[in-house]
């Protein structure tokens, strides 16, 4: 699934029935429209990677489908649908995601999702089609859809999530009510995390505040390599080890989380160079580490190679060469050096 974490409409993640806690108000939103039969049939749930928004899906899913709701227009977790949906195996819940090891949702995909919408409810209480991510869908596939937004079927309900809600065709974004999820402030992020899966403040700083991508990379196994990725780096940046070297070396590392790890150090040099407190930046417990660098690097060039970044990791989405991608933005970053750096 592209651009997927745990965060999102993934069969990995256990169901949610009840969002977290810092989606009160926009859950509140949803229930209040729930209950005044004002909702949308469709929405557009968007925020950052990894702050909740297939966990949000979910419970604004059993809402709708759930046969014995309460008062409050929240679902009980265990009648019949939502059994269902916890095996996620409800007959009235479509997901549309692209398939395997594909980036992008096909019109042929949407054509099918559509005619599975418009089949008459199993249960009774409507279908609901869930698209995660929005972002993923292809133009003619987009355009597909706006039939589907544009002629609802009677009851039907669609959740569209979204990381980057401004690359949507104006005319989808026209026809959905937007509910945007923000991220948790620190305190209550970490005490989520902490309670349950020991994951530390600095290790929610480097996935941006976000506790799903927190989660993901700590269950992936990619924060314990943040210290070894942190050590190669500054090393690289004295001078100490050649771009192609190192690039060799990082070969089996998952690039996109190195690439995006090697983006926040970067981001974070410039933020010291500049007068920025130490405390305040994503990689603060390496501040001290970072300060000892910043004689050995051009703040200029870096900060013009940040688009270099950036593009790299556009490139590590297609089919082009991993390694080659990785050794191409080494080298340019090696120009940042001062000469003699070490």
């Amino acid at each position: 699934m592209a651009d997927t974490d745990l965060d999102e409409a993934d069969e990995r993640r256990p169901y949610c029935f009840a969002p977290p806690h810092w989606q009160a108000q926009a859950w509140q939103t949803l229930r209040t429209g729930l209950l005044r039969g004002r909702l949308s049939h469709a929405l557009l749930i968007s925020g950052a990677p990894g702050v909740g928004k297939g966990s949000f899906a979910d419970a604004a899913t059993a809402a709708l489908l759930c046969e014995t709701p309460s008062g409050e227009g929240e679902a009980c977790g265990a009648c019949r649908s939502c059994v269902q949906l916890g095996a996620r195996s409800h007959p009235d819940l479509a997901v549309l995601a692209p398939e395997p090891d594909k980036r992008w949702i096909s019109i042929e995909q949407i054509r099918a999702f559509s005619e599975r919408l418009h089949l008459k409810s199993q249960y009774g209480r409507g279908r609901i089609g869930l698209i995660d991510p929005a972002d993923a869908l292809l133009p003619q596939a987009a355009n597909a859809l706006l039939k589907t937004l544009e002629e609802p079927a009677p009851g039907n309900h669609l959740f569209l999530l979204s990381h980057r809600p401004s690359l949507l065709l104006p005319t989808i974004r026209s026809r959905c009510q937007m509910l945007n999820l923000p991220l948790p402030d620190e305190a209550g992020a970490a005490q989520w995390l902490t309670g349950e899966w020991e994951i530390t403040a600095s290790a929610l700083a480097l996935a941006g505040g976000a506790p799903f991508e927190a989660r993901r990379r700590h269950e992936a196994g990619i924060s314990a390599r943040y210290s070894a990725w942190f050590s190669d780096f500054l090393k690289f940046l004295r001078g100490r080890v050649d771009p192609v070297s190192l690039a060799n070396r990082w070969r089996d590392e998952p690039p996109q989380e190195l690439v995006g790890f090697l983006g926040l150090i970067c981001c974070d040099l410039l933020r010291l160079r500049f007068g920025a407190d130490p405390k305040r930046a994503r990689t603060a417990t390496q501040a001290t580490a970072l300060g000892g660098v910043l004689a050995a690097v051009e703040a200029g060039k870096l900060a013009d190679n940040l688009s270099t970044l950036v593009s790299a990791q556009r490139l590590l989405n297609s089919n082009a060469d991993k390694l080659l991608i990785l050794e191409d933005l080494l080298i340019r970053l090696a120009d940042c050096r001062k000469p003699g750096a070490s």
